[in-house]
């Protein structure tokens, strides 16, 4: 299931709750003795030493990080204006900009980057124009190293236009700015520099580019390499985290943009990264905006390439186990602070404490049992939230096996929100993509539907075994809906059909390698329901006048012409099908429809005829009443009765890509001595 959800004017309740959901208690503690799954950061006894520096110290950051969103947000809205009426020559109004495929219909929201640029998809609505994409194959490879310990590495064809890169670490006042107001959330930050490629804010590359970081020639301590990643800064001066790996001692992370990127020391012992809810993520599911309501753990361990966030009050697997491990640290941890005088705390920012710390022996030993994938599922993670890591993983590497783009949003690789709610979602509901249209996208899951069990203990005879491999299958449908995002900026309604359809193709083929490698038990995975009669109506359907349930039960439906296209053209490839369509649909000045053609390899012409061939092919079941489709949702039916014997239709002509469907029935008791066998049905046209 998808969705697309946005807020009137942006504007998020002050707790962080959507409207129309009830405020969640906010209880918990972070005692070892109440059994809560706690934090052990380093960063905890030295927070409070933060606080008065930074109150003391800068007391106008806060307002000039507001007042820096703003000013963003009005350049960026004040650019699409300018941009439409270069363009039209008329003046912009919202009627006019949403018509052209720029939908600002609140003010603040960021100027849009695919619908312009590049090779990322125009919004196949009329009057959109994009500048033509230069000539991939006169791009060639690059490998630069325009800084100190930093190096750019892009294959050939993968950028948009030649680029010179200049990178610029940030000026020392303005490090020490977001150092502080990054602190309060656990993130370190170690460097940070301004990549700059002469880029707008609408370009992209064609393909992901590596930034490399020599963590050793930056001068940054082995022992703290492996606790480092990558973060983006966004206008408000926060961190965003992203996907990246670390090989020796290089930091390596993917981007189709330029922009300010940090090396963030991320000091989590146990569990969690400090890695709070920031401002660009404006849609919430139930809990505060503060993130105090949640657990958050990088997840996989090592590897990290989501964010499972759970609730606080939600007690581990191993409370005994966990509260040991935290005692244990804790007396090191002030046995440590005690050796240090308040000159040492203060040195570098904080940052000699996590340097110091993590050298010592006792950590070391530490850290290679308590915080590891087998100790996080035995003993830290809730069973149900280790339940939840479980078929995460599984998801992701089967998607990225299969060569789809990495999740994320406004060029960069995220590390994906993972909530799991302490609520039902409905009783058929186990789970949601949440995609606003102009910030990254989350995943929601009913916690109160998964099993609290370890893996091991699932049992096919209480129904536990079902209800995860439920939760696979949905895990690995939602997670898709997220991927689905990193080949366009804005998420259009009319799109949710076509990111539905190939989301149901994309179920179906991973029950059969799900089964095949034993994470699933064999019928255990239940695709989502469709119905074949959607074909009654137009197969690119617009959302005026339309539920998004309308338009879900369209593209799940809308799955089987896609399979059907699938088997013609990639026979004996198959798995290929899928990732063709979605590289067609994120190219210049695409659109579903021409993305399905297009991967097919057929002209429109081509195209409408294997449609045709397609819908004759169901007739059969059409006739048959007793398939398994929803008939009366035939959009042309009638009823005759012995009083009522003939009717009239007045002819229409059939919306593109749709097959018209006229249901007669005739009632056999609104007749006398009605003999079905001995009936004639006569149709004419107006010239009789």
């Amino acid at each position: 299931m998808h969705e697309y959800s946005d807020f009137p004017n942006n504007q998020i309740p002050a707790d962080g709750i959507e409207p129309g959901t009830k405020k969640r208690s906010k209880k918990g503690c972070g005692c070892c003795s109440c059994g809560c799954l706690i934090y052990l950061l380093l960063a905890a006894a030295l927070l409070s030493g933060a606080a008065w520096f930074l109150a003391d110290k800068y007391p106008e950051t806060a307002k000039w990080f507001a007042d820096g969103a703003k000013q963003a947000a009005d350049k960026t809205l004040a650019a699409a204006k300018d941009y439409y009426k270069q363009e039209s020559g008329r003046e912009p109004t919202l009627e006019n900009l949403k018509e052209h495929g720029l939908e600002i219909a609140r003010a603040g929201w960021k100027k849009t980057s695919e619908l312009w640029s590049g090779d990322e998809s125009g919004s196949g609505q009329s009057g959109t124009v994009s500048p033509k994409p230069a000539d991939r194959s006169t791009i060639g490879a690059l490998d630069v190293a325009p800084a100190a310990g930093v190096q750019i590495k892009a294959p050939a064809g993968a950028l948009d236009k030649t680029r010179t890169f200049k990178v610029t670490p940030l000026p020392a006042a303005k490090h020490e700015e977001l150092f502080f107001k990054n602190l309060a959330d656990g993130n370190y930050i170690i460097a940070a520099y301004d990549f700059d490629s002469g880029m707008s804010e609408t370009d992209r590359f064609y393909e992901p580019v590596e930034f490399r970081f020599d963590l050793k020639e930056l001068g940054i301590p082995p022992h703290v390499w492996d606790m480092l990643a990558p973060g983006r800064i966004d206008s408000s001066g926060k961190v965003a985290l992203l996907r990246s790996s670390l090989n020796g001692s290089t930091l390596s992370m993917h981007t189709r943009h330029n922009g300010i990127i940090a090396i963030v020391g991320i000091p989590a012992i146990i569990i969690g990264s400090g890695y709070l809810i920031w401002d660009d993520l404006k849609v919430l599911p139930e809990g505060s905006i503060s993130g105090k309501t949640w657990i958050t753990v990088k997840w996989p361990v090592g590897d990290s390439k989501f964010l499972l966030k759970y609730p606080k009050n939600w007690k581990p697997a191993n409370p005994d186990e966990v509260n040991r491990a935290a005692h244990e640290f804790n007396a090191m941890w002030k046995s440590f602070q005690a050796k240090r005088t308040r000159a040492q705390r203060l040195k570098s920012w904080f940052v000699s404490d996590l340097y110091d710390f993590v050298k010592e022996p006792w950590f070391q030993d530490y850290k290679k049992v308590v915080g590891t994938r087998d100790w996080m599922l035995k003993n830290g993670l809730p069973k149900k939230a280790g339940l939840t890591a479980v078929a995460m993983e599984r998801s992701i590497q089967y998607l990225e096996d299969r060569g789809f783009r990495k999740a994320g949003w406004c060029g960069y690789e995220w590390l994906t929100e993972v909530f799991i709610l302490n609520k039902s979602l409905g009783p058929d509901c186990y789970g949601n993509a949440v995609n606003p249209k102009l910030t990254r996208g989350y995943i929601e899951l009913d916690g109160t539907k998964i099993p609290d069990r370890f893996e091991q203990e699932l049992s096919s005879a209480s129904g536990d075994r079902k209800a995860f491999d439920a939760l696979q299958t949905t895990t690995v449908h939602e997670y898709f809906h997220i991927m689905q995002s990193s080949y366009t900026t804005i998420e259009w309604a009319d799109w949710l059909w076509f990111f539905e359809a190939s989301a149901l193709v994309l179920e179906d083929e991973a029950g059969k390698d799900f089964v095949s490698k034993g994470w699933v038990q064999n019928g255990n995975w239940e695709s989502t329901l469709r119905s074949k009669d959607v074909f009654f109506n137009e197969m690119d359907i617009k959302t005026s006048g339309k539920t998004s349930q309308e338009l879900q039960q369209h593209g799940y439906g809308q799955s089987f012409f896609l399979h059907h296209l699938k088997e013609k053209a990639f026979k004996g490839k198959s798995d290929q099908y899928l990732v063709q369509l979605l590289n067609d649909f994120g190219s210049w000045r695409s659109n579903p429809v021409k993305a399905l053609q297009s991967s097919a390899g057929l002209d429109e012409k081509g195209f409408a005829a294997e449609f045709e061939k397609f819908v004759r092919g169901l007739l059969p079941e059409y006739i048959d009443l007793t398939a398994a489709m929803a008939h009366q949702s035939a959009p042309y039916g009638t009823s005759l009765t012995e009083s009522n014997p003939r009717t009239a239709f007045t002819h229409q002509e059939p919306a593109p890509l749709s097959a018209r469907c006229l249901r007669i029935m005739l009632k056999q008791n609104s007749f006398t001595n009605l003999k079905p066998a001995e009936c004639q049905l006569v149709l004419r046209d107006n010239s009789s």
